[in-house]
């Protein structure tokens, strides 16, 4: 038990040993005055170090254009603020070591501050060391300035003439059944433009939290689409094959976000899993725009498509005026302006750039930017007749030129030819075409059938069966648009595969002659099957040592038995082609298109 007296004694103890632990306390800052000074060295020292290695990963960071993380600027902040404090601390200390009071050196009340002040700051650094420890990455990649990520949105014209298409597309996106879009029209009439304003309008009204863009054009290069894609994405791609490149796209954009694809120029289908494009039923999230000349690009897949017209000639010239000045209006320059604006064949690419190359030009610029546009340029080749086919009405044929065709009484043996019908676009007298690549880029090939009113025609990898209505607009597309292998599929992996530069059918039933550069082969396409290929002279011989040795570009058969007519830019001739022999000879030469149809000077050569 304890007594009353003992309890004074514990609280005498306590305060005794209180005492004793605040002088012992306040002893060791002057005991271990250098110790401590020495430790506050050793930890600057440690946090100097640590603070350069962080500006070396900073400095790397910086030089691949990342953006440095807030959290470590901050801390080099506080790194430099807290190294300021210290080096004002030491020269301090010095000043006060070196001063006396009462004539007693050392200072020892300068020394116990000075010990107590440096214990402290080691704590304080120790502190900030530990901080820069926790460290991770120092950086990541910046997000594509604005006006990288659709440079041409902002040159965008408004066309009342295009209002349904572009509020179609917008209304689209918008809509959970569809997933891919697709927009088509010719070379220059402004889709890479219109799709770049829709990115922009369906991200920023929130449709969209990401939009990112890639040109894809003629070769595909799957790795250098994946390539766009991650760059506008800022993710980098540690794959080393297309497959593992294409596993981190597909993860990153399936990642919940809407995202939207844009892929410009494309000409010819696209195999989005191998690209890394997740366009499956589950995920509405991931949407898809092509955009391409040729709307057979996508005919195998479920696209809702849109097509964009040429301009009208007032919002051609309204155009032209906005991007030249309304100086064009002028008496003296009105007609070189409306001759040029015209020659600009309302496509707002084209216009764009005339406009503005001609603004504020005296009129000897003028005449000349007129003189070059009516001019053929030196590399671009004329057309003359790019595909024919015999019709089924005595010695009429059909002659085409690009995207262009006529109907011509051809008057075999005499220079009594006559134009029946055109030149038109090929979609006005053939309905069926429009809007497929047989109208947009031409037909390149063509030959008739022994069956009625039917012919087969060619657009670079592409054919078509058609029935073709002669003297009516009642035609149609009996077979395809499908790929030259999928109808002929003895094709595969011949020069024919890719493409066929003309051809005609023979007085044998059911057999055609198809020729690409200095081979030709021999079918049978009713009942499909490959008879030969050959080089052109060991089945044509009398074509050795012509022109149409190395390459025939259009051709048809003749109403005559056995003849057919070869063209060649601006020549022609007229062969007897004795089927299943070598006995074949030219009749009465090559010669010159024009004079030799006179009714067709003045038509060939085309500039379309």
């Amino acid at each position: 038990m304890c007594s009353l007296t003992s309890i004074p004694e514990k609280i005498v103890e306590k305060i005794v040993e209180t005492v004793f632990q605040s002088v012992g306390r306040h002893v060791s800052f002057l005991l271990h005055y250098k110790q401590n000074l020495k430790n506050l060295e050793d930890e600057v020292n440690n946090l100097q170090e640590q603070r350069s290695s962080v500006e070396r990963e900073v400095d790397e960071a910086n030089h691949r254009g990342e953006a440095i993380n807030n959290d470590v600027l901050d801390w080099l902040k506080y790194v430099d603020e807290t190294k300021q404090g210290v080096d004002k601390f030491m020269d301090d200390k010095t000043v006060k070591e070196n001063m006396c009071v009462n004539f007693s050196c050392p200072n020892f009340i300068s020394r116990y501050r000075l010990s107590k002040e440096a214990e402290k700051k080691v704590i304080d650094i120790k502190h900030v060391t530990e901080k820069g420890g926790k460290i991770g990455t120092v950086s990541h990649p910046r997000k594509a300035p604005p006006e990288l990520e659709f440079l041409s949105s902002k040159d965008y014209e408004v066309f009342h003439s295009r209002d349904k298409v572009f509020e179609g597309i917008v209304e689209s996106l918008k809509d959970p059944n569809v997933n891919m879009i697709g927009v088509y029209g010719t070379s220059g009439v402004g889709k890479t433009t219109m799709v770049r304003k829709v990115g922009d309008v369906v991200k920023k009204d929130g449709t969209f939290d990401e939009v990112i863009m890639a040109v894809v054009s003629q070769d595909v290069n799957v790795i250098k689409i994946q390539g766009q894609l991650a760059d506008r994405l800022n993710l980098t791609l540690s794959g080393e094959t297309e497959v593992g490149r294409a596993t981190g796209l597909w993860n990153r954009l399936n990642n919940r976000k809407k995202n939207l694809i844009l892929l410009d120029d494309v000409r010819q289908e696209l195999d989005f899993k191998e690209i890394g494009i997740p366009i499956t039923d589950e995920n509405k999230s991931c949407k898809v725009v092509l955009t391409s000349r040729n709307r057979d690009v996508w005919k195998n897949m479920d696209v809702k498509d849109f097509k964009i017209e040429i301009l009208s000639e007032e919002e051609s010239w309204t155009l032209f005026k906005k991007k030249v000045g309304n100086n064009v209006e002028a008496h003296e320059l009105r007609d070189k302006a409306w001759a040029i604006c015209k020659e600009c064949q309302c496509l707002p690419g084209a216009i764009i750039a005339h406009g503005a190359s001609l603004k504020g030009k005296d009129m000897d610029a003028w005449q000349d930017e007129l003189n070059k546009l009516k001019k053929p340029m030196p590399n671009k080749k004329l057309s003359y007749i790019n595909a024919a086919f015999r019709s089924s009405r005595t010695n009429q044929a059909y002659l085409f030129m690009k995207n262009e065709y006529l109907l011509l009484d051809y008057a075999p043996g005499t220079n009594n030819d006559r134009v029946l019908n055109g030149p038109l676009r090929i979609f006005k007298g053939y309905p069926s075409l429009k809007n497929t690549t047989f109208a947009e880029a031409g037909i390149d090939c063509a030959f008739g059938s022994h069956h009625g009113d039917e012919a087969f025609i060619f657009s670079r990898n592409l054919c078509a069966r058609i029935n073709y209505a002669p003297g009516t607009t009642n035609d149609k597309i009996i077979q395809g648009p499908m790929t030259i292998i999928e109808m002929f599929h003895f094709f595969k992996g011949t020069v024919f595969e890719s493409s066929v530069d003309s051809a005609f059918e023979s007085t044998v039933s059911d057999e055609a002659y198809l020729f690409k550069g200095n081979q030709y082969a021999l079918i049978n396409y009713n009942n499909p099957h490959l008879i030969a290929i050959r080089h052109v002279t060991e089945g044509f011989a009398s074509l050795k040592d012509t022109i149409f040795e190395s390459g025939i570009e259009a051709a048809f058969a003749s109403h005559r038995t056995n003849e057919a007519y070869l063209f060649k830019g601006n020549s022609y001739t007229c062969i007897n082609f004795a089927p299943r022999t070598t006995n074949d000879y030219i009749i009465d030469g090559v010669k010159e298109i024009v004079p030799y149809w006179p009714s067709l000077r003045g038509i060939l050569p085309r500039k379309n």
